[in-house]
């Protein structure tokens, strides 16, 4: 929310600006203005997770122009501000307002003037916060935080705000210094008179009047206020020359960093004239005492791991050939040599066989039967005749409950060779499943 602090603040300005101009301390009159610029509605358009932070961020705004060293009409109008800004906020419970422990002897004597000057509408609207409680005494005027910020933000304040020093002006004025003038006159004429008649001699005492008293007090309360004018207008050229002077504090001290790095790279890239002649002469020595020459520091290669147990480690006959074979292991839970699991699986493989064979003889041989059974019961109704097969086959075309019957007579005569070519899928499917099986394993 301090992204809108700035515009919170310009709206609060220009509304004691408009009641500043009506030279007046009264509420209506600042209500009147409130209601005209329709000040309320600087709560509208906040979502729900940020209704307090606004209304803290507003209250903290508000509450500067409530405190010295504005004037006594400012300060009435901030008094308002925070009042009607308590009343409006659209935050539950409402946000207090912040107010330090240092301030409050401020607030007290803001309270006894307006006593003093009968403003009892200050002086009601003050005592309607404390009853409802609006100030939260706190040991800071703001939450104290880490300064992110290198240079901190001044807010700027307006001098039309401000209260002036302007008491020794009020105090010494030409009507002040004119009376004074004429006092001292008659205060040292009294006394060279009484001191003439006394004694004829001069009386020191006469010179410890001061002369010149109402000059010199004139021309210090035009000091002051020179004073005064030039110190407002230093501050204004320290504020626009601040961020300038920070820059160029920086620029500078970049520069200083970057001659100090080129002095010291300068300085160890380039040796010295006796060193490099001493250089000459070492890598002389060592080119005549060495057949290959080296230049600058070699690199030391390390051997490997594999070669360095190849060389510690001396192992001999059958144990080093079978050490540099490659271990190739298939199952790892198999418990037994490759020739017993070779034997197993010739065994089995010859008992799915043999199963496979009587299933197929086995098939071969009720086929031989029920061609059997066939050609037997064929031979009996070939000698019987024609007449008593038409016989029968009326018989059950005139008796329907027969059907099962008739049914079995019909599956007599289906073809023998679609019941051999069922036997012969039959055993086809089953020799394959096994031979599939025995595979997989």
């Amino acid at each position: 929310m301090d992204f809108c602090g700035k515009q919170v603040k310009a709206d609060c300005e220009q509304l004691l600006k408009r009641f500043q101009r009506t030279q007046s301390v009264r509420f209506e009159i600042f209500a009147r203005i409130w209601r005209e610029m329709k000040f309320s509605q600087i709560f509208y358009g906040t979502v729900n997770h940020e209704k307090r932070k606004f209304s803290r961020l507003i209250l903290d705004v508000a509450s500067v122009f409530f405190l010295p060293p504005f004037s006594f009409q400012i300060r009435v109008g901030g008094l308002y501000l925070l009042y009607s800004l308590y009343q409006c906020q659209n935050a539950s419970p409402s946000e207090q307002i912040r107010l330090a422990l240092k301030d409050w002897a401020d607030v007290k004597t803001f309270e006894k003037d307006a006593t003093v000057a009968q403003h009892f509408d200050v002086i009601y609207i003050l005592q309607q916060l404390m009853f409802c409680k609006a100030f939260h005494f706190t040991a800071t005027p703001s939450l104290l935080t880490y300064n992110k910020k290198r240079k901190v933000e001044r807010s700027p304040m307006h001098e039309e705000f401000m209260e002036r020093v302007s008491r020794p002006q009020e105090l010494v004025n030409i009507e002040l210094l004119e009376e004074m003038d004429n006092i001292h006159q008659h205060y040292e004429n009294l006394k060279a008179s009484t001191l003439s008649l006394t004694s004829a001699q001069q009386d020191p005492s006469v010179s410890l009047i001061r002369k010149n008293l109402v000059p010199q007090l004139r021309s210090a309360v035009v000091d002051f206020y020179n004073w005064q004018k030039r110190k407002d207008s230093v501050d204004e050229e320290e504020d626009s020359s601040e961020g300038t002077s920070s820059q160029q504090e920086c620029s500078k001290r970049a520069g200083l960093l970057a001659s100090i790095k080129s002095k010291a790279y300068g300085q160890a890239a380039e040796a010295s004239k006796s060193r490099r002649h001493r250089q000459v002469e070492v890598d002389s020595t060592n080119y005549e005492a060495r057949s290959a020459p080296t230049l600058g520091r070699s690199r030391i290669t390390k051997p490997s791991l594999k070669a360095r147990t190849s060389e510690n480690l001396h192992i001999s006959g059958d144990l080093w050939t079978e050490a540099m074979t490659t271990t190739k292991i298939s199952r790892l839970a198999q418990l037994e040599s490759a020739g017993d699991g070779k034997r197993d699986q010739a065994r089995l493989y010859f008992v799915c066989l043999l199963t496979g064979l009587c299933c197929v003889f086995i098939g071969w041989l009720v086929l031989f039967m029920f061609f059997f059974l066939k050609i037997n019961r064929n031979s009996t109704k070939s000698s019987s005749g024609p007449e008593e097969t038409a016989q029968h086959w009326s018989c059950c075309s005139e008796h329907p409950l027969k059907s099962d019957m008739c049914f079995a007579i019909v599956i007599n005569h289906v073809d023998i060779f679609t019941f051999f070519f069922f036997i012969m899928l039959l055993n086809y499917f089953l020799i394959n499943s096994l031979v599939v099986t025995l595979q997989l394993q």
